[in-house]
């Protein structure tokens, strides 16, 4: 199964990044350190029209690695969350040791599907139109506004979650909690 993953991968030193491939949000970025860490991987989930390419703008600027890897999103070719999970932790367990060790950032529009399968600590940053919206499976039932306010506690507790209408805020936030560079891409 490695070699499956290996064969969809491609590898660049930050200098020779194409510019073309950073302005890509469709693509699956990995980055690596030059030493191992046991400081949480950053997991960006990118949700389509939040804000997320810009997020992805703020953390590339911030991960500073010594190495990225690229690989094509998966989420059109894999329709199931179990495929998602299982291709996921495929990619990062042929990873040998060292670069599992080393790996500092996930982004895709599916990375979320990795957290499953790591075996250190991750934070998961993500923008979202409106937090409240997101539980709309409990709809205007009367424990709508229950669930909603359970689904914000545990965003805010286990995720670092942005709203797309307040991203400066957000990219501040992440600036004091990570000790990075804020700024907002235009």
């Amino acid at each position: 199964m490695a070699q499956v993953f290996r064969g969809e991968r491609r590898v660049f030193r930050p200098a020779d990044y194409p510019e073309s491939i950073k302005r890509r949000s469709g693509m699956i970025e990995a980055f690596y350190g030059c030493e191992p860490s046991p400081a949480p991987i950053v997991v960006v989930q990118h949700i389509r029209k939040t804000a997320g390419t810009s997020l992805r703008q703020v953390v590339r600027a911030n991960v500073l690695p010594a190495e990225v890897e690229v690989a094509r999103d998966q989420r059109s070719s894999l329709f199931e969350p179990a495929e998602l999970r299982e291709w996921y932790g495929g990619w990062y367990w042929s990873l040998d040791a060292d670069r599992r060790a080393r790996l500092r950032c996930v982004m895709s529009h599916s990375a979320g599907f990795l957290l499953s399968s790591l075996d250190r600590p991750a934070v998961l940053l993500s923008m979202f139109h409106d937090v409240a919206d997101f539980p709309s499976s409990a709809g205007s039932s009367p424990d709508a506004e229950v669930w909603r306010a359970r689904v914000r506690d545990l965003v805010e507790r286990d995720f670092f979650a942005g709203v797309h209408d307040r991203f400066p805020e957000y990219v501040q936030l992440l600036a004091r909690r990570f000790g990075w560079l804020a700024f907002v891409p235009t």
